[in-house]
């Protein structure tokens, strides 16, 4: 005996919606390493790590010959 099954079409077409994805539309993509905010901050950041890497070192004892004196706390004798 053979089975006679009237709504296997509808059934499939069923599960073939079902199976679809949900969202169909594309998420947009984010621009913002083109934005000019972006720029902007890259190119301040680039500014400040300029800054200090070119910049004297305030903390750095001079060579002074007679600063070394005073920075050390030796006191020369006299003669």
């Amino acid at each position: 005996m053979q089975l006679i099954d009237l709504h296997a079409e509808c059934r499939r077409a069923w599960l073939r919606q079902e199976q679809q994805p949900v969202v169909k539309q594309q998420i947009p993509q984010s621009n913002f390493e083109q934005s000019p905010y972006w720029r902007v901050g890259l190119i301040v950041a680039a500014i400040v790590v300029g800054i200090q890497v070119f910049s004297p070192n305030p903390d750095a004892p001079t060579e002074s010959h007679r600063d070394s004196s005073v920075q050390t706390g030796h006191v020369r004798p006299m003669v």
